[in-house]
Parts: C-alpha cells; structure tokens; sequence
C-alpha cells in the first residue's frame, strides 16, 4: 500500500521534507493534540513543505482524555476560524450546526450542510490554505 513511511514527532520542526515538497499536505483532527505553539509551528511546516494545505479540527474545546495507552488522544489546544483566517485560510463549516455552543444529536447532522459559508456555527472546521488563494475556490470545467 505505501513505499515508504515515515515516523515524526509532529512537535519538533523541520518536518523532515524539503521545501515546496508536495502538491497537497493534510492534517486531519490532528492539531487539537498538539499544544497551541507546536500547532502554529506545524501550520508553518506543512505551509513549507506544500502548495496546498487542508486541515480540519473541532469549532470548540471539548475534553477527549487519553486512550489505547495513547497520552496523545488527549486534547490540548482549542483552535477558532480566526486563527485560520488571520494565516490566510479560506474557512468552511464540515460539521454539525452548533446549537447554543454545543452538537444536539440527529438535528445538528441533519443542518449541518449550512454550516459550510458560516463555519463559527459549525462543529468541526474545514481550512484551506493555498500559495494561490483562487486554486482551491474555483473549479475548472473540462474544455
């Protein structure tokens, strides 16, 4: 399945590729466990080693608690559609619709998909950062 994997301690910067490395770099609920400045230094990293950078993360800080002996399931930093904004992100909403702050089972799912152009209602945030900000908001119809 893959040719080659590589172990990281995603805390410590360099990531261990070179600049301008790859087409499209993704963190998926990832940088929630990592304390906000190691965040920020990944956010640097991956903007580094890519073109396109895709990162989803919760809308809000709930407790998840260490499990599978796994102290890094815990999270540890709360990230908001600002601090994706002020790096240049385009922010959508990709998850239930936050009602008086929190996910009301079946009616959030069900009212999600109006969250996508007003992400600071959603529960889970969708970013997109791209060295040209037009490449991930237009669509190229074939000729």
């Amino acid at each position: 399945m893959y040719d080659q994997l590589i172990e990281h301690d995603l805390r410590k910067a360099p990531l261990p590729f070179k600049s301008n490395e790859f087409d499209l770099a993704t963190s998926l609920e990832v940088i929630e466990h990592l304390p906000k400045a190691d965040g920020v230094r990944l956010l640097e990293e991956l903007e580094r080693v890519s073109r396109i950078v895709i990162v989803s993360t919760p809308n809000r800080f709930f407790k998840q608690d260490p499990y599978d002996d796994n102290p890094f399931q815990s999270h540890v930093s709360r990230w908001k559609v600002s601090d994706f904004v002020r790096r240049g992100y385009s922010v959508y909403g990709a998850g239930g619709l936050l009602i008086l702050g929190k996910e009301i089972p079946i009616l959030s799912y069900a009212l999600g998909r109006f969250t996508i152009p007003f992400p600071r209602i959603s529960g889970t945030i969708l970013c997109a950062f791209s060295r040209n900000p037009m490449s991930h908001t237009s669509i190229q119809k074939p000729l």
